[in-house]
């Protein structure tokens, strides 16, 4: 028999949290940076993260930048970390993206055999995702079919690799609900690649300004779980369909373990499914009062916490689709052993829809197509 790791607990601070709802959550040291790392959580600070990786921050500017950072809250005010950022930044802008400090947020320009490597990579997952969908029995798609992605804020490397494997490819992205508005990344390696890839500003649970049935296919990666309307956006991605075509998305809920993504993860195993959205944000004021003004609107907005495993097979269906793959990849073991009896019953208390499959699922990935459509 093969005995489960045991997980190395966290040390606790001492401080407790205490929820509307009574009861109290321990606030551990280093929960949270170990689920999203600390220097890679702030998009205006990840530059220096990235230098550090490479060798190339001053020991003194890596010192302070582990000091603003901190060891779970920023140190600092938000302002004041971005400001000292930005001034940094100058002393750095050799390795960084013509234009980016200038709007305030600094991005390493990768070098050629990095940027190589993130686009294999993201060319090797996706053209598995759709080889899955083909065993399926689903199409395979043409040389030149169109393609239409959801989400390039983070640069849209996900969307020059299926350009780069022979499609035609647009991108959309809402910013996060208008949360984000310094995406420069994809424009710079847009240019660097001589991609012919459309990226539009909009919101895909509203109508876009594609035509009826435009695209062979629909792709996201970790952008669902941020849709704040997903029956909407699931109507509008069946209009912009073409009628043979078909949907694949892969995200990671919100109701796993790392489902608090970066600015929302508490301090504790699935501390933001054990708080109301009311009580999240109390904790973020009381807990970490230096990010509290840019987290709150990521929290209230960015977070879909009504999108359970069921619910979104629902709403898919509801929308005319029919799923034709659909895959809950599981929590990490260690992670999974730190679900004790007392944090599930938090969670399901707080959100009755859910089920332990919910909090045990890190990733879903599924395909639909229109449902009067064969797959084959």
């Amino acid at each position: 028999m093969i005995s489960a790791p045991v997980p190395k607990k966290d040390s606790a601070s001492g401080v407790l949290f205490k929820t509307s709802a009574g009861y109290e959550l321990p606030v551990e040291h280093h929960h949270r940076y170990r689920m999203v790392k600390g220097p890679t959580y702030i998009a205006e600070l990840v530059w220096l993260y990235g230098l550090e990786q490479q060798g190339l921050l001053a020991p003194d500017d890596q010192a302070e930048f582990h000091r603003v950072v901190g060891t779970r809250t920023l140190a600092v005010p938000f302002e004041d970390a971005c400001s000292w950022s930005v001034r940094l930044a100058e002393k750095y802008i050799a390795h960084l993206v013509p234009g980016s400090v200038e709007a305030g947020m600094p991005i390493i320009a990768p070098k050629d055999a990095k940027l190589k490597e993130q686009l294999a990579i993201f060319r090797n997952s996706n053209g598995t995702l759709l080889e899955r969908f083909s065993a399926c029995g689903g199409r395979v798609l043409p040389p030149g079919a169109d393609v239409l992605e959801i989400g390039f804020t983070s640069g849209g490397h996900s969307i020059f690799a299926l350009e780069g494997l022979g499609f035609q490819v647009s991108g959309i992205d809402n910013l996060y609900g208008g949360i984000a508005d310094r995406a420069v990344l994809h424009t710079h390696l847009a240019k660097r690649l001589s991609s012919k890839a459309q990226f539009v500003f909009g919101d895909v649970t509203q109508q876009t300004p594609f035509e009826d049935a435009s695209f062979d296919m629909i792709f996201s990666i970790s952008v669902l779980e941020h849709v704040s309307d997903l029956p909407a956006a699931f109507r509008e991605m069946r209009r912009l369909l073409k009628p043979d075509g078909f949907l694949l998305h892969r995200y990671n809920p919100f109701f796993a373990a790392n489902g608090g993504h970066s600015w929302g993860e508490l301090d504790c195993p699935w501390g933001h499914v054990r708080v109301s959205t009311a009580d999240h944000l109390r904790y973020l004021e009381e807990q970490r009062p230096y990010e509290e003004a840019c987290a709150r609107p990521w929290v209230a907005s960015a977070m879909n916490r009504s999108a359970s495993l069921a619910q979104v097979q629902k709403w898919l269906v509801e929308a005319g689709f029919r799923p034709v793959l659909w895959e809950e990849h599981p929590e990490p073991v260690e992670e999974v052993c730190l679900l004790d009896g007392v944090a599930a019953i938090q969670a399901l208390g707080q959100h009755p829809f859910i089920g332990l499959s919910d909090l045990l699922t890190r990733e879903v990935v599924f395909a639909a197509v229109p449902a009067t459509i064969s797959a084959t």
